[in-house]
């Protein structure tokens, strides 16, 4: 694989790491500068002598003595260690002059692979190869216990943006609610967030609503505006009504809120109305040494638009175009946005996770401090240490849990409908699926369990961004997508607004007046309102934007989104909006240079413009809806187009990795390649390279791989995925030859199989804890009897069967010897072992080792295996067929498969008819076939190509030949369609789903045989075959099958009362006396035992079950 193969490769899951490098390096940055530079660290009165704080994360290393070493990645997979760094706290304290440096180890902090604090960071394949890593190892993953965990990606609203939105639901919130409501999840730098809501109600009054400690709380919005900042109730109605006095609604909702604020305060000054929140709200304040006034200001300050942060300017203007937007949208001037689409979506990555998790940490540490405890403790570094201990312990223990379990702690609120089923574990099966993890996106647990559709759909802004055809069938379809393989994350730090107006020093009247007065427009930068101009300048101005984007010289970054909305209704204010936050889907498009209306733009300022632009350009989600992007460059006449800004770069950057990898999808019925995106992450092929060194619990390798003829060039070769192949070549003849090939049944030529076609290993790993100081006194007839274990463990190379030991293990009881135990090989296949390694851990005080043992077991093709092609066409192994038995044709060749040829027209797919050509023609020239779909050669179909090749070389234009029968020898009365087409062997396997089970233990309750193939349970008759055996008159069948193997079970019924007796009865317990007293003796009768056990449970709700004969 050459270097860029590498770095296409690594650019996949860079979502990952740059989320992950961005918290570890920036991120401890910004949670310094919260604390200890901004001016909130004067708030906090018992930090008087805390002067600077650091935080340090090492590599995961061990020091054994004096000596250090480096924790590599497969050390702790197969120690099943967590691989981990230290997290280091530096706290330097003055006291009377004095300083104090503290270093404290607060804990271990989990390391992402190949992340800046990796010991692989930035090691080359053949240096990773000779450490025995992975030679193209591009993590992006966290190991924990020996098991390699993501933190999966998860869709959340688009934040810092402003939704309006028409529900029914909110009119059930309470009286006078309708269904208009406006919304905003704003996201402030360390990642934490809030959603702030308003609700319009029919009287003409508007409400807000606070999510407070996850409690709802509804507020007379007008109060907020005036507890803001000084404001008179005229500027209120002007900034309302933006001068536009024709407007009667406008005017009706402004006259309704400043009447409204009169109802419950009886003044205009904003402390009055800070006192009036502070105190109804002082239960929730963490700080109980404040006084209303403080408390009205923290509520307004940490909950309402903390993405401004303090600026009371900023939240004020906001929330008057938060009121203007919710009245437009009740007039019907705003349709409203859709929450479902990915226009208004980002992405949850673990960088953010992580930030949060420490930032609501590290605050909740800092209010659990007494003022003055840091005071005078110059004499006392026991008290001192003990401090710091409190205010900064279990920093890690909230990320370690995350990552381990998937659950987020409950101190950290990210306000989504979810708090678990963060983390994915990762399947090896082949390098797609692999792959197909770290691109995965989920919609969210939340709407798995909705009855609605609209989270599922697949929506025209999803173009670019997620796969078309890569979902599931089934539960989490259209809720589990994936990226196409073109789409990335912002991870830049965003704009500044001060650098921004900076910069735009020229139009200095434009931005400094923030008033909505005689402006039109508006201009808005990560939610933040930055200034206000006229129509004529935002369309000059958003030119000028996007040529500082895709200039080299420009100041902005190549990945920030501009939108600008161009209404045409005088009531809504033109926007301009840019955005530079973090977790925004990007993709990649190329600029169209020759566009006239863009040269125009530069032909106005040629000085202020520079002619050196990228030709690729990055565009979010919400921005690619206001471009006007063609497929190509080239209209059909091959003439340059001029009516289109942008072009796509290539056809398959729309689909995601696996999808991308199918030959001609282009031609198949949609659903089939849906499902060859679960074919190919359920097929086996080669996941790694480094097998000799992976002690994984099950290892799947295909053996006999071979490199696709018929490939999709660009994700094949420009990947390097043919260094992870996944199945191989076969000639395949289309025939209905025998009643062994019924439905989706393929036969395959024995000779083929026995000469490795689709032959497999399966690699079984078990481990085991023995003290191997006990080994040497083990019992002679042990050793005598099995020679496999004369060291106490099995030899590497011996062949195992059912029973044979593999270990022998020595209990000890006070040092001394009291019984010698055997682990036995308990599997009916017949394995070998491939690998022993005895390992210890000496970071635990342990006196046994850990022994793994590695069995590994060829799997040949046998009657019930799973194939599959890749378009969705899987089936069965039915039959081997001798090689002189099959049919042959004119040039003796004999096909390794035959499919039914009525597996074509219920399926449609053309696409596996073109792969036959292909791979057809490809095996006569030696040559790789491009399959890329929607692309033409020569103006003329693929397929055309294909059929003149084999016409020029001997064989018929439509692939088909005469065929002989293998029976008789003589020719068959049709001709045979036959080709080379690229098959898949799936995981699914007869050997480890078939069950046979004379006798199986029983459950002690019901009595009824065990369920289960690793428990020795029995084979599970269920309903259909139980009518099965009906229809064919099987009764006595069915009655020992469903009775006597069973929970056949004996009860003596009373004839008097048809109460059952005790289980226990004896017809000697009856006295004579007794039996005076009854007509007659109790009857014997069979039921199910599990009917006997239903009795019991009845009786101790008092209830009496009588059984009448």
């Amino acid at each position: 694989m050459n270097f860029n193969c590498i770095k296409r490769l690594q650019s996949l899951l860079k979502i990952h790491l740059n989320s992950y490098n961005q918290i570890i390096s920036q991120g401890f940055y910004f949670l310094r500068q919260k604390y200890f530079i901004t001016k909130n660290f004067k708030e906090y009165n018992s930090f008087k002598g805390l002067t600077s704080i650091d935080f340090y994360l090492s590599n995961p290393i061990y020091q054994f003595g004096t000596l250090i070493h480096k924790i590599l990645p497969r050390q702790s997979k197969e120690l099943k260690i967590t691989y981990q760094g230290e997290f280091i706290i530096s706290i330097n304290i003055q006291n009377n002059e004095k300083n104090f440096n503290l270093v404290y180890k607060e804990g271990d902090f989990p390391i992402m692979i190949k992340s800046l604090k990796c010991n692989l960071f930035g090691l080359k394949p053949h240096q990773l190869t000779e450490i025995d890593e992975e030679e193209f190892e591009n993590g992006g993953y966290f190991i924990t216990n020996g098991t390699e965990k993501l933190i999966r990606l998860i869709i959340v609203p688009r934040r810092n943006y402003i939704f309006t939105s028409s529900k029914i639901s909110n009119t059930l919130r309470g009286k006078n609610f309708s269904s208009f409501a406006c919304s905003i999840r704003c996201v402030n730098r360390y990642g934490l967030s809030r959603t702030f809501h308003l609700h319009y109600l029919t009287n003409g009054s508007i409400l807000c609503r606070f999510i407070i400690r996850n409690q709802e709380f509804f507020f007379p919005v007008v109060i907020i505006l005036k507890a803001i900042k000084d404001v008179s109730d005229t500027e209120i109605f002007k900034d309302i009504t933006n001068n536009l006095h024709d407007n009667n609604m406008f005017k009706e909702v402004a006259i309704k809120l400043i009447s409204d604020s009169y109802n419950y305060i009886k003044s205009n000054f904003r402390d009055n109305y800070l006192e009036y929140i502070g105190k109804l709200f002082k239960i929730f304040e963490k700080k109980i040494h404040l006084n209303n006034l403080e408390t009205g200001k923290n509520l307004i300050e940490n909950n309402l638009f903390i993405h401004v942060e303090n600026d009371m300017n900023q939240k004020y203007l906001l929330l008057i175009y938060m009121i203007q937007k919710l009245i437009k949208s009740r007039m019907g001037l705003n349709l409203g946005e859709n929450p479902d689409s990915i226009e208004f979506q980002e992405i949850l990555l673990s960088g953010n996770l992580i930030g949060s998790i420490l930032e609501k940490k590290l605050s909740a540490n800092f209010d659990l401090i007494k003022i003055d405890e840091f005071m005078n403790i110059e004499n006392s570094p026991i008290r001192k240490t003990k401090l710091i201990m409190k205010v900064f312990s279990n920093f890690s223990v909230g990320i370690r849990y995350l990552i381990s379990s998937g659950n987020v702690p409950l101190i950290v609120n990210f306000e989504i409908p979810q708090t678990s089923g963060f983390n994915i574990s990762i399947e090896r099966n082949n390098y797609s699926r692999f792959l197909s993890f770290f691109r995965s996106i989920h919609r969210g647990k939340y709407f798995t369990t909705l009855k609605t559709t609209s989270g599922r759909k697949l929506m025209p802004s999803n173009w670019g961004y997620l796969c078309p055809i890569h979902t599931p069938d089934g539960s989490l379809c259209g809720i589990l997508n994936h990226l196409t393989i073109s789409s990335i994350t912002s991870v830049v730090n965003p704009i500044e607004r001060i650098n921004f107006l900076k910069y735009f020093k020229k139009h200095k009247t434009i931005f400094d007046r923030l008033s909505f007065k005689n402006r039109t427009s508006i201009i808005l930068l990560d939610g933040k309102i930055i200034g206000f101009s006229t129509e004529i300048f935002l369309k000059w101005f958003t030119d000028k934007i996007r040529c500082e984007k895709v200039s080299d010289f420009g100041i902005f970054s190549n990945s920030i989104e501009i939108v600008c909305l161009k209404n045409e209704n005088i009531l809504n204010l033109f926007e301009l909006k840019i955005y530079s936050s973090e977790a925004r889907l990007l993709r990649p498009v190329r600029w169209n240079s020759f566009n006239s209306n863009f040269n125009k733009t530069n032909s106005k300022n040629e000085s202020s413009f520079t002619y050196n632009f990228h030709t690729i350009e990055l565009i979010g989600s919400l921005e690619q809806s206001y471009l006007n992007i063609h497929q190509s460059i080239f209209t059909k006449k091959g003439e340059i187009c001029l009516l289109y800004t942008h072009y796509e770069i290539d056809n398959l950057n729309i689909f995601s990795i696996v999808p991308g990898c199918t030959p001609f999808f282009d031609m198949n019925q949609s659903p089939r390649n849906m499902y060859q995106c679960q074919m190919a992450k359920q097929s086996i092929g080669i996941p790694f390279h480094n097998i000799w060194r992976k002690m994984d619990s099950k290892i799947y390798f295909l053996f006999s791989v071979q490199i696709p003829i018929c490939r999709n060039k660009i994700n094949q070769d420009g990947l390097g995925l043919d260094n992870f192949i996944n199945g191989f070549n076969a000639v395949v003849g289309v025939l209905s030859y025998s009643s062994f090939d019924m439905e989706d049944a393929v036969v395959f030529n024995k000779s083929s199989i026995e000469r490795g076609l689709g032959m497999s290993y399966i690699y079984n790993t078990s481990n085991f804890d023995v003290n191997l100081s006990m080994i040497k006194n083990l019992n002679k007839n042990y050793s005598t009897l099995h020679y496999n274990c004369l060291d106490g463990i099995c030899n590497v190379g011996n062949a195992l069967k059912k029973k044979d030991i593999i270990l022998l293990n020595n209990k000890l009881v006070n040092n001394k010897l009291v019984r010698e135990t055997t682990i036995n090989y308990n599997n009916d296949e017949i394995a070998s072992v491939d690998c022993v390694k005895i390992l210890k851990n000496y970071s635990k005080i342990q006196s046994k080792h850990n022994v793994m043992i590695r069995l590994k077991s060829k799997r040949k093709p046998i009657e019930g295996d799973k194939f599959a092609s890749r378009h969705g066409q899987k089936g069965i192994l039915s039959f081997k067929y001798e090689v002189e038995n099959l049919p042959f044709s004119e040039t003796g060749i004999i096909p390794d498969i035959l499919f039914n040829p009525h597996g074509f027209p219920s399926r449609m797919t053309i696409g596996m008819v073109i792969e036959s050509l292909s791979g057809k023609s490809g095996a006569l020239n030696g040559n790789f076939n491009d399959s890329s779909p929607f692309t033409s050669f020569l103006n003329c179909n693929k397929s055309y190509i294909f059929g003149e090749f084999l016409r020029e070389n001997g064989f018929e234009f439509y692939g088909k030949e005469m065929f002989y029968s293998g029976f008789v020898g003589l020719p068959l009365q049709t001709d045979v369609f036959v080709g080379v087409i690229h098959y898949q062997r799936l995981k699914h396997m007869i050997l480890d789903k078939f069950q046979v089970s004379n006798n199986s233990a029983r459950n002690h309750l019901t009595r009824q045989p065990i369920k289960g193939r690793k428990l020795g349970g029995s084979i599970r008759l269920g309903e259909m075959e139980r009518d099965a055996l009906l229809g064919h008159g099987c009764i006595f069948l069915l009655h020992e099958k469903m009775q006597k193997s069973s929970d056949l079970h004996g009860v003596f019924i009373e004839n008097t009362n048809s109460d059952i007796k005790d289980l226990f009865f004896n017809k000697y317990n009856y006295n004579s006396k007794f039996l005076s007293t009854i007509k007659s003796y109790p009857r014997k009768i069979f039921v199910p035992y599990v009917l006997r056990y239903l009795i019991c449970e009845l009786s101790v709700l008092n209830l009496n079950l009588n059984i009448f004969l």
